[in-house]
C-alpha cells in the first residue's frame, strides 16, 4: 500500500530509451501515464483491474470506452495480466518494491531512535531523583522557601498555556514516548487520537500520525475516530 506515498520514482534514461517512446502515439502515451500513476497508489502498487471501464477512467477517458479501447493495446505496454486476474507493471513493480522496503527500515529507525530516547530520558530522571534526594537532606530553610516561590512563578506561566490547550479541546499535554512493543495504555492512545481529530495536535515522540498507515496506535481506536488503516 503505498497510497501515502505522493512521488513515484522516474528512471529518465530508461523512458527515453525505452520502445513506448519510438512505437507509442502521443495519445497512447499519454493514458500509459496516467496508467502508471493509477498503479502506483492501486493496491497493490503497480496493480491495475482487468476491467475496461475503471480502465478507461484512470486513462483519461471517462466513458469513452470506444476512445480507450483504440490506445488499449499501446497504453498497456510493459503491463502483464496476472493470475489474480490484475494488471502489473514491471517497472513499476520494482520501483514499488524499493520504496515499501525504504518505508519499513525507516519505520525501524524511528522505532529504534525512540526507544533510545526514552531509555535516556528514564536514566536521566532517575539520576535527577538521586541528585534532589541527596541535596534536600541539607538545604536550608531560605533555600526552601526561595525555590517554593520560583515553582509557584513556574506553576502560574503555564496556566496559560494549559488553559490553551484546553480551550482548542487538545488533551493534557504528555510527552510519554513509544517505546518498543508499544506499551503505550489503550487509554493514553485515545486521547492522542482524540486530540489529532479534533485539533490536529500531535506529538513527534508519539511516532507515526494517526492518518499515516504506519500509526503506532491500535486500529480499532484508529477506526473509532475515522482513521481507516487498511
Amino acid at each position: 500500500d503505498l497510497t501515502a506515498f505522493p512521488y513515484m520514482p522516474l528512471d529518465v534514461a530508461r523512458l527515453r530509451n525505452s520502445a513506448i517512446v519510438s512505437h507509442v502515439s502521443a495519445e497512447g502515451f499519454r493514458a500509459a501515464v496516467l496508467l502508471w500513476c493509477a498503479a502506483w497508489h492501486n493496491k497493490p502498487a503497480s496493480s491495475l483491474e482487468n476491467d475496461d471501464l475503471l480502465l478507461a477512467r484512470y486513462a483519461g477517458f471517462g466513458n469513452d470506452l470506444e476512445g480507450w479501447k483504440r490506445v488499449k493495446v499501446q497504453a498497456l505496454h510493459g503491463f502483464v495480466l496476472c493470475c489474480d486476474a490484475k494488471w502489473y507493471h514491471r517497472v513499476i513493480a520494482e520501483k514499488a518494491l524499493q520504496a515499501w522496503e525504504s518505508k519499513l527500515a525507516n519505520r525501524q529507525r524511528t522505532a529504534a531512535a525512540t526507544q533510545k530516547r526514552w531509555q535516556s530520558d528514564n536514566r536521566n530522571g532517575q539520576r535527577n531523583g538521586q541528585r534532589n534526594a541527596i541535596g534536600n537532606g541539607h538545604v536550608t530553610d531560605s533555600v526552601t522557601d526561595t525555590n517554593r516561590t520560583d515553582n509557584n512563578r513556574k506553576s502560574k506561566s503555564r496556566a496559560p498555556a494549559r488553559e490553551g490547550f484546553a480551550k482548542n479541546g487538545v488533551v493534557e499535554y504528555d510527552r510519554m514516548p513509544v517505546p518498543s512493543g508499544n506499551t503505550v495504555p489503550d487509554a493514553q492512545w485515545r486521547k492522542r487520537v482524540e486530540s489529532f481529530a479534533k485539533s490536529g495536535f500531535w506529538l513527534a515522540d508519539w511516532g507515526f500520525k494517526p492518518d499515516d498507515p504506519s500509526c503506532y496506535a491500535p486500529n480499532a481506536i484508529l477506526a473509532e475516530f475515522g482513521f481507516n488503516q487498511t
